[in-house]
């Protein structure tokens, strides 16, 4: 029998300019595909600026939405913007570089400690019996 991973998401917050918004993230997703994304900011923030970096980041834009996007409560003109990379063209650079910003944050920050105090998978309080030993 197999173990199917979880599918966990978190929700973003934002402050300041942007209170109110939430934007749902997937947070179980391949580490390659993390790995790459942000392989990929890394080469498109040291481009020089001009077209060839824009293009750049709007590739990677996109990518973002169709790899960790799930949700957002954004509105245009009091109509909702679909979570879609169509619905990426309303939204302003300033905060989806935000989003991308709190994602990584989120994405590379280990997960919460698990509750109980063994040390080592053991949860009777006594010490299990060492299986391999060098």
């Amino acid at each position: 029998m197999g173990f199917q991973l979880p599918r966990r998401t978190a929700k973003l917050v934002f402050e300041g300019d942007y209170a109110g918004a939430e934007v749902v993230v997937k947070l179980d997703v391949p580490l390659g595909a993390v790995l790459w994304f942000l392989d990929q900011q890394d080469a498109a923030d040291s481009m020089p600026e001009g077209a060839a970096q824009s293009a750049a980041l709007w590739r990677l834009r996109q990518q973002f939405v169709e790899l960790f996007l799930d949700s957002w409560n954004l509105l245009d003109n009091g109509a909702p913007i679909p979570a879609t990379v169509k619905g990426l063209e309303a939204v302003t650079p300033v905060f989806i570089g935000l989003l991308i910003g709190k994602w990584s944050e989120v994405v590379a920050s280990p997960p919460a400690p698990l509750g109980g105090q063994s040390v080592d998978g053991n949860t009777s309080g006594k010490r299990s019996q060492e299986t391999a030993r060098a």
